[in-house]
């Protein structure tokens, strides 16, 4: 490749599905879906299959522009949601520098004012010269992707490219409203972000060890902080964590606790944002002294916590108790109870307690808290089809499906979804959703989680194949009745 001035590569993870002429169409229909010739014009374009460590990529490289230019066009790229659920999820977009030590890809053409390419192999698709110019099957419809996590080896960011690539594959043109559902643990911030175009931001958390180390958090539509819960014994570094987005003056904080374990029943967490612990001789006490504590004093807690609003997000296992917390500290329960009049009982999971009484947080389940701070009723809007998912045969069953119905309000949206068993569904009216299942034949459960990823595949391909089959029905219709009008004077 004839690297030179300023270069992109941008990297397109094809998951299973080879790299056929027609997919390379799809996928340059999808870059110019967002690009036209004004964004592009006198670049060189190359394009062409990379497969490091066994990864199924093909990578578009626009070079020979200036830095202006090459801004535009990831700028563009990367804030549409469907083209940025499509991308590799390591090293998306690669710079010169690194294009420069890459093999070879075919010469595509250079981009002239016409929006034809000259010079190279071309392209089986026109470069626009504005937008709308292009109406492939499926232009215009919006569809909102929102999977459970179908099994350890399939999460719901995963199965959502699967289901874009069996979308695109029978609708090229369709435009994807991506929601990955997240229950509170890893994985929280990336799906919030990725949901509503949001930004991460960076910083350094200390932990146990003293070491200081990278951590990141989702700031939503300029307004909402998501976090996720920093693993560890202590839970000193989710309270810096805390720390950090308050001072950064967002008002509308989720924090994704997932399966939160802290041996210290959130002590450290509360400590970090101010608040300090006493025993009965009133020596204050660290993270560590847990059955020691007598006294809770929150006179110093961090000045914004009161202004600011808290959703916790609670896992699909957690409860009460959470078998992962710390239990048996009856006169902590009381002391907690007394800083804002709560009632957890003795078998309370002791940290999501102290955390809701010293920031007035509420609990939520874990998909119904990421609908609210993704703002789900305005990602809903101008969407013709909800596709989610469902690994019911899995331990840690979600009720998805039902969250999804309840959040929608009484509007009128179908709902696919895709589900590993006939096990029937919690809350769900069965006239209001239709269902794929993915096992299609006599198999165990072992095989069946093992195969999951090839099934759901298999199953995605079958539902947006007969969805393509009834739109082509509806277009069709009954044969058109002839009509003699009578009263015609002849």
């Amino acid at each position: 490749m004839n690297i030179h001035k300023s270069s992109l590569g941008v990297r397109f993870d094809m998951i299973a599905s080879p790299i056929t002429m027609e997919l390379e169409r799809w996928i340059w229909e999808e870059v110019f879906s967002v690009l036209t010739v004004f964004d592009v014009s006198g670049l060189s374009l190359y394009g062409g299959i990379v497969n490091p460590a066994g990864e199924n990529i093909y990578m578009c490289v626009f070079t020979g522009g200036s830095l202006t230019q090459m801004r535009r066009i990831f700028n563009k790229l990367d804030n549409d949601a469907g083209v940025s659920m499509y991308l590799a999820s390591t090293r998306p977009f690669i710079q010169k520098n690194e294009l420069a030590g890459m093999p070879d890809l075919p010469f595509l053409g250079r981009v002239q004012h016409s929006g034809k390419l000259a010079g190279g192999k071309g392209l089986p698709v026109l470069i626009p010269k504005k937008h709308g110019k292009r109406r492939p099957v499926g232009r215009g419809i919006k569809i909102m992707l929102a999977p459970d996590d179908i099994s350890a080896s399939l999460p719901s960011m995963l199965a959502i490219k699967r289901l874009t690539v069996a979308a695109r594959k029978h609708f090229p043109g369709v435009k994807v409203v991506p929601v990955p559902i997240t229950h509170g643990g890893a994985g929280t911030v990336d799906s919030a972000v990725v949901a509503c175009n949001g930004v991460y931001r960076y910083t350094d958390i200390r932990e146990e060890d003293g070491a200081k180390r990278h951590y990141k958090y989702g700031v939503l539509y300029g307004r909402t902080g998501i976090i996720e819960a920093v693993p560890g014994r202590t839970s000193t570094g989710t309270g810096e964590l805390i720390r950090r987005v308050l001072d950064e003056g967002l008002k509308d904080i989720v924090i994704g606790m997932g399966t939160w374990n802290a041996e210290d029943c959130g002590i450290g967490c509360a400590r970090a944002l101010g608040v300090k612990f006493f025993d009965s001789n009133d020596n204050e006490l660290s993270e560590f002294d847990v059955d020691r504590i007598r006294k809770i004093d929150t006179e110093y807690i961090h000045s914004r916590i009161a202004a600011a609003q808290f959703t916790i997000m609670r896992g699909v296992n957690d409860g009460s108790p959470d078998e992962s917390s710390p239990s048996g500290y009856p006169e902590l329960i009381k002391l907690v109870n007394e800083i804002n009049g709560n009632t957890a009982g003795e078998n309370t999971n002791i940290s999501y307690a102290l955390l809701s009484a010293i920031l007035n947080a509420k609990i939520k389940p874990s998909t119904e808290a990421l609908f609210d701070s993704v703002d789900f009723n305005a990602l809903v809007k101008g969407v013709a089809l909800i596709v989610t998912g469902e690994g019911r045969l899995t331990e840690g069953k979600s009720d998805v499906t039902g969250t999804i119905l309840r959040s929608l309000s009484g509007r009128k949206v179908p709902i696919a979804v895709i589900s590993d068993c006939m096990e029937p569904h919690d809350s769900v009216d069965p006239v209001n959703i239709g269902t794929m299942y993915t096992i299609n034949s006599l198999m165990d459960k072992d095989e069946a989680v093992r195969r999951s990823e090839e099934l759901f595949d298999d199953a995605a391909d079958r539902m947006f194949r007969f969805i393509r089959i009834g739109r082509d029905v509806e277009r069709i219709g009954a044969p058109k009745k002839r009509t003699i009008n009578i009263f015609k004077k002849f």
